[in-house]
Formats: structure tokens, C-alpha cells, sequence
């Protein structure tokens, strides 16, 4: 996670995060959905994922212990967490 710019003059004061997601395709579903229904208000504002290869992973596919075999991803989102003023 990395830190953005700070967004003023909108209803909502936000700061703007770019995270990086390495794994499980279904991993990084489950985190974009635990972001959604978080407690504070996240909009992402851009997405974009690939498929890793096996060069990448180091093996042809990541076992996950639920499906017994997930394919790795790489996603990388831009996201703004919205905080109201006090």
C-alpha cells in the first residue's frame, strides 16, 4: 500500500491509495469485497489485473486450501478512502 495525494474541496476530505495484490485470484476478490464493506467509505477508482505465470510464481499453480487450485494473479488498485471533516 502506498500512500497518494490528499483530496480537499470535494463534500468529503480523501487520501488516495494505490495497493498491490500478489496471489490467489479468489484472495484478492475476497480482499476487494472486505474493502467495500469496510467502515470507512473506499471507492476504487481504477483497477487492473493479469494473470502471473508460472516463471512468476515459481510453480504452475498456487494451491489454495477452499478450491484446491487458484491461479495467481497480480491486481493493482487506485483507491480513495473517504473520511468526513471534524
Amino acid at each position: 500500500i502506498s500512500p497518494g495525494s490528499e483530496g480537499k474541496g470535494e463534500p468529503w476530505d480523501y487520501v488516495k491509495f494505490t495497493i498491490i495484490l500478489n496471489g490467489p485470484f479468489k484472495n484478492s476478490m475476497e480482499f476487494i469485497e472486505k474493502l467495500e464493506s469496510g467502515p470507512y467509505l473506499a471507492e476504487i477508482t481504477s483497477l487492473s489485473a493479469r494473470r502471473l505465470t508460472p516463471r512468476e510464481t515459481g510453480s504452475a499453480r498456487f494451491l489454495d486450501s477452499v478450491s484446491g487450485d487458484d491461479r495467481a494473479v497480480l491486481a493493482v488498485l487506485s483507491v480513495k478512502v473517504f473520511a468526513k471533516s471534524i
